[in-house]
């Protein structure tokens, strides 16, 4: 994700204007998981949602608007770990941190289901999915939000 325009312009920004929001998930010495993620301007809305991570990064790094929502930009588990539901816990971690810097819209996670890049026929638009041998059904409606491949939008409420 650094390795794009967005992320070329940006990323070394997360560490000093949003430090509160980059975790890391360590046992003694060992890094098991790190997480990223930006505050940014939302308005609570499906038609206000960034139309992918990236726009919604360039919304954190330049509008003026007030933060009101915690994005979550990824999660990475150390291989040796995945599985354990290491990814949970950095979401409520995002969750825990977007609650005390007062960001009344709580998380929004861009996701991109387990396993879509082998099932590019498979469409998002529709309200349900499975990909074969992926981890379960989502459905979407309420307060989780859908935009056009590959952006699946979940809100975690604070």
């Amino acid at each position: 994700m650094n390795h794009n325009e967005p992320g070329d312009l940006h990323w070394d920004r997360l560490y000093t204007d949003f430090p509160d929001f980059q975790v890391a998930l360590v046992d003694g010495d060992e890094l098991l998981a790190e997480a990223h993620a930006i505050s940014l301007p939302w308005d609570g809305t499906l038609e206000d949602l960034p139309s992918g991570w990236d726009e919604g990064f360039v919304r954190g790094m330049t509008s003026d608007r007030p933060h009101t929502a915690l994005m979550a930009i990824a999660i990475s588990v150390v291989p040796a770990h995945r599985g354990e539901r290491l990814s949970g816990r950095m979401i409520q971690a995002f969750t825990e941190n977007a609650r005390a810097a007062g960001l009344s819209s709580g998380v929004i996670a861009p996701v991109r289901p387990t396993w879509k890049e082998r099932y590019p026929l498979i469409p998002i638009e529709g309200g349900q999915y499975v990909f074969p041998h992926g981890l379960a059904t989502l459905t979407v409606h309420g307060g989780i939000g859908m935009h056009v491949e590959p952006n699946v939008w979940m809100h975690h409420r604070p």
